[in-house]
């Protein structure tokens, strides 16, 4: 995970656009610790329930309102995005 933050440093802030499972947790993490202001978009609610407190700002959206996930990371300015979990 820390090679591809180092690669993906411009702006400092990531969006992770989370399933389920502890891989979306890692990438939060691991990205706060390289210096990323992190907005976490949950489509289950096990997501939104371990994104919260691990990331700077949860937020949570059904998975078929991409229209609505997009909004969000457009609204926070973030460049970088990443689909993880299941």
């Amino acid at each position: 995970y820390n090679k591809f933050l180092h690669m993906e440093s411009s702006g400092k802030s990531l969006a992770v656009i989370s399933g389920n499972g502890v891989l979306p947790l890692m990438v939060c993490k691991s990205a706060k610790e390289n210096g990323y202001r992190t907005l976490g978009v949950a489509v289950t609610d096990d997501a939104f329930n371990k994104l919260e407190g691990n990331c700077d700002k949860p937020v949570k959206f059904p998975v078929g309102q991409v229209s609505k996930i997009l909004s969000a990371v457009q609204k926070e300015g973030i460049k970088n995005v990443i689909f993880i979990g299941k």
